[in-house]
């Protein structure tokens, strides 16, 4: 072999390796960059009032929380939620009408799981990886999905779940098929 020929070898080596190291560092600063922004997504929604007022009355037997009785008044009022009322005010709406204070904690539910449902379609088109979200979210999975549930009565638990099923939130359920829990009544 002759030192042009050797040369040039050498040229397309150090290219391809060249090539192939830049393509791993953008893939690593792609898969930072996908984990922030699952980071950033999910502490944005556990942030919310929504969320922590849900949270509250779920992890509670009885709780004193901020609602909003009458929707976009921007006016709260705090009222004593026992965890019992959740199965009340979490039924279908052809079952019963519902009080201000049930119309209030059924729009804190609802807007909690719209949260679960967009975290569902990040992973699902790919744009973070569960494993990215999975630390925020396992201890909140884990509560509405785990049976019996580590804080939640079952009837709570039960009508959560047939509220998930009955308003057909399927990326809800098919978020916590990730996690290893079917939630259908």
């Amino acid at each position: 072999m002759d030192l042009n020929t050797f040369i040039t070898l050498l040229g397309v080596a150090g290219g391809l390796g060249g090539f192939t190291f830049g393509l791993y560092t953008y893939y690593r600063a792609q898969r930072l960059r996908s984990a922030e922004f699952a980071a950033n997504e999910v502490s944005r929604w556990l942030d919310t009032r929504e969320t922590r007022q849900v949270i509250s009355m779920l992890e509670w037997l009885e709780r004193d929380v901020a609602l909003e009785t009458a929707e976009g008044s921007g006016q709260f009022e705090n009222l004593m939620v026992h965890n019992d009322e959740l199965g009340l005010a979490l039924a279908p709406h052809h079952e019963k009408s519902f009080s201000a204070k049930e119309t209030a904690i059924r729009g804190v539910f609802d807007r909690f799981l719209f949260g679960l449902q967009r975290i569902e379609h990040f992973i699902a088109s790919g744009v973070v990886r569960q494993g990215d979200i999975e630390p925020f979210l396992r201890y909140y999975i884990d509560l509405i999905g785990r049976r019996p549930s580590v804080r939640m009565p079952e009837s709570s638990q039960r009508a959560l779940w047939l509220y998930i099923d009955f308003y057909q939130m399927t990326d809800v359920q098919k978020l916590f098929a990730r996690f290893g829990y079917r939630i259908k009544p």
